[in-house]
């Protein structure tokens, strides 16, 4: 049983906001009788842009026709959330007079250029490569002939995921990891490792983008007799293993690997005596021949999974007889969040992950893990971290006293032409959350909500970096399209558009100097609403709502919406709205549709337009719209389990409505995105703008639970949608003011939960903030 705990009352009860019954949006049911609101009310003006990356998940970009002389225009553009990717680019600028860069800013003419990254002039073909993720996007025309511009820029990830295993270890300081090497080569490591004192342990291969095999290796201090063999059949396998055996080795690691040919084995051996049994045959058949052994003292200290021609799965098992072996089990064929829970459960009795392999059947990545038993000795797991991540996890464990005791990359799944694909890998798939999140998430339907998700997306971003983004179950019931849920799905962000709202107020009042303390609201939008509902002019304290006020729900107004769009709300704005004194916080989404309206006085824009060039582009965010996108997956809403269908709403789709009190259709990862965004001070807020957000829980609430503070904000709509995002400081601290200080969130981690089926009056974020007291580095 957790232990869940407040800080103190006076903490939690700091400002406006700070409360769960605060950030929680459920609205009743006699509020889902939306009507669609005509498209041309919502378009965005993002096609008008010189270089639009709205397409493909974000990354795809292409210009909007021929380009304006004199033209200066830049943008950032992050495909890949953080991660390396490569890019292709067809366009047609004036050859060294026009010209678009890419990781550059560029300026027109003979004498410009890019000032780095790569230079796209003339007609044709270009390619680069962005290992660090994030670059700016810019054009540059002069005042002679037009260009026709970008046609296409598309981005491809490139970031390959590892996962591992660690546990308890002496003289963790001496492991070493050498990663993606030709065979010369890591044979040349091979041999250099074992003149300093280091035995290779484990052996992986892949092949890259020419087929080439390439190696990796982890090294272990040891001394005495070692060996590697390539290229083996299994007869030879077992010949070689038998006469190692004689000279004091045991195998450390088998590694399958398939050719054009079938497959061969490459085998690691190490010093020791044990009696040692290979398997290698249909993983159906493995539990009944591992029988015996198993109760004669013998454990798998090696597991290899492939797929043969006939699609069949199948087992390489190294079984050595251990003394003292307390039995083992294992978690079979489990997709992630399964995996998780096993992996939890088993850890919480005693068991000890050793054995990871991971492998695709019909387009999910299916985990089996082989647990000996462990005590309680320390642990870690990660289930699938870019490549730099994973590098930089295994030095802290290091230091932490943590061995690396197996890993995997992720490979793609076998095709019957081509059995070497299994050995090729993937590229473009995101990082999985945290383990231990995940296994916190699980708890929550399975105890809360009381049985499996319909589906369910779980992402965290730290320092513009993607740290995980897991999805699970499905956007769309089997029965209702049969589409999974992904992180790119998309998804209407309902109250939390509410935040974005007043984040765009606060963004308009700063630019054009307003002062959002003391400025009246009504004022600026009297024509827009009816002035025989409204009274006349400071007749009433209609007239005296500030912005801030309007912005943390400190006008007091009872609550309601426009998602209907205009005509249908602005007579309910009148003195008998309120719910009380003016100043006294009540939440109410009419705050919202007001605000929505003094964006667009004070912008001269429209609202959707506003956003998108003030709020979304200058954070590098192209692809969110208040229109339903027909090239991503909608996430549909169901009742809670264990009855999807309930209500007869389900599967109730979210019209497109007016954007302001809910109406943004957009992915969890782009809701990261913007939170990150908010932490420092840059293209859209000024450092007075980031305190008076962190001062009065402007758009995000603070809020204390499990002894976790940050901020949150929430969305729902039954009967089953919600929407969750907790951001946290970069530490933890005892005082309120730690809180509030906008220096304490340059960095740290921002958190997303969504989910389709939920509890009508669920809380979701607690989960988020219990996770992050669980495990704060994610």
């Amino acid at each position: 049983m957790r232990n869940i705990r407040l800080l103190s009352a006076l903490l939690f009860a700091a400002g406006a906001g700070c409360t769960e019954t605060d950030i929680d949006d459920f609205r009743p049911d006699s509020e889902q009788a939306l009507e669609p609101v005509a498209e041309t009310t919502l378009e965005l003006t993002g096609a008008t842009h010189p270089i639009n990356c709205g397409y493909d998940n974000g990354r795809l970009c292409q210009g909007a026709g021929t380009l304006a002389n004199g033209l200066t225009h830049q943008v950032p553009w992050d495909p890949c959330y953080g991660g390396a990717f490569t890019w292709t680019a067809t366009a047609n600028f004036e050859t060294n007079f026009d010209r678009m860069c890419v990781g550059g800013v560029a300026s027109p003419g003979t004498a410009g250029g890019c000032g780095g990254g790569v230079e796209i002039t003339g007609s044709g073909s270009f390619s680069g490569s962005a290992p660090a993720g994030k670059v700016t996007l810019s054009i540059a025309t002069d005042v002679s002939i037009q260009s026709a511009g970008l046609t296409s820029l598309q981005a491809t990830c490139d970031e390959p995921l590892v996962a591992g295993v660690y546990r308890t270890g002496s003289n963790t300081m001496q492991q070493a990891l050498v990663l993606g090497r030709l065979w010369d080569d890591f044979v040349s490591d091979w041999n250099t490792q074992a003149t300093q004192g280091k035995l290779l342990s484990r052996i992986g291969m892949f092949y890259d983008a020419s087929n080439t095999a390439r190696f990796d290796g982890l090294f272990v201090q040891g001394s005495g007799p070692y060996g590697l063999n390539a290229g083996m059949t299994l007869a030879q396998l077992q010949s070689q293993k038998a006469a190692n055996a004689l000279n004091g080795m045991e195998i450390s690691d088998v590694e399958v690997q398939q050719t054009s040919n079938g497959v061969v084995y490459i085998g690691v051996w190490r010093p020791g005596t044990r009696l040692q049994e290979i398997y290698d045959g249909t993983a159906a058949n493995f539990w009944a021949w591992s029988t015996p052994f198993t109760n004669t003292g013998y454990r798998p200290s090696d597991v290899e999974t492939y797929y043969d021609s006939a699609g069949v799965k199948r087992y390489t098992v190294v079984m050595t007889k251990t003394p003292g072996q307390s039995g083992w089990v294992a978690a079979i064929d489990l997709p992630y969040d399964k995996f998780v829970r096993a992996w939890r459960d088993n850890t919480d009795a005693g068991w000890q992950l050793t054995e990871l392999e991971t492998h695709i059947s019909g387009g999910v990545r299916y985990y089996d893990g082989f647990f000996d038993w462990g005590g309680t000795a320390a642990q870690d797991f990660v289930g699938g971290s870019r490549l730099q991540q994973f590098s930089a996890t295994f030095l802290q464990n290091k230091v932490g006293g943590l061995e690396l005791v197996d890993f995997d990359r992720y490979k793609e799944a076998r095709t019957s032409g081509d059995p070497m694909k299994e050995e090729r890998l993937v590229r473009t798939s995101y990082p999985v959350v945290a383990p231990t999140w995940m296994a916190e998430i699980d708890d929550h339907f399975m105890n809360v909500v009381g049985g499996e998700a319909m589906g369910y997306t779980v992402a965290l971003m730290q320092s513009g970096e993607l740290l995980g983004a897991s999805s699970v179950g499905y956007a769309q019931a089997p029965s209702d399209g049969n589409k999974l849920m992904t992180p790119d799905a998309q998804w209407d962000w309902l109250s939390i558009t509410k935040a974005v709202t007043a984040l765009a107020a606060l963004k308009v009042s700063q630019d054009a100097g307003i002062n959002v303390a003391t400025e009246k609201l009504i004022p600026h939008i009297q024509n827009d609403l009816p002035g025989s509902t409204l009274g006349a002019p400071n007749s009433n304290d209609l007239w005296n709502i500030t912005l801030l006020q309007a912005m943390t729900h400190l006008s007091n107004l009872k609550n309601g919406g426009c998602d209907n769009g205009p005509g249908t709300w602005e007579s309910n704005i009148k003195t008998s709205l309120f719910n009380g004194p003016l100043g006294t916080y009540n939440y109410s989404g009419y705050n919202a549709c007001m605000l929505r309206l003094f964006v667009e006085e004070v912008s001269g824009m429209s609202f959707p337009a506003y956003v998108d060039e003030h709020i979304f582009r200058p954070f590098g965010i192209h692809n969110v719209d208040c229109l339903k996108d027909a090239e991503r997956v909608e996430v549909l809403g169901y009742s809670p389990p264990p009855n999807y269908y309930a209500s007869g709403a389900a599967p109730y789709s979210e019209p497109n409505t007016y954007c302001a009190a809910a109406g943004i259709k957009a992915t969890a990862l782009d809701l990261l995105s913007l939170m990150q965004g908010i932490r420092t001070a840059g293209p859209v807020f000024n450092a007075a703008s980031l305190q008076l957000i962190r001062n009065n829980d402007i758009s995000f609430g603070l809020n204390f639970w499990s002894g976790i503070g940050g901020s949150a904000s929430a969305g729902g709509r039954p009967p089953g949608l919600q929407t969750y995002v907790a951001q946290f400081p970069a530490s933890q601290g005892a005082t309120t003011a730690h809180f509030r200080d906008p220096a304490n969130y340059t960095s740290g981690i921002d958190a997303v939960f969504f989910l389709n089926s939920g509890l009508p009056a669920d809380a979701g974020w607690k989960q988020l903030f219990e996770a992050m007291a669980i495990d704060p580095t994610p």
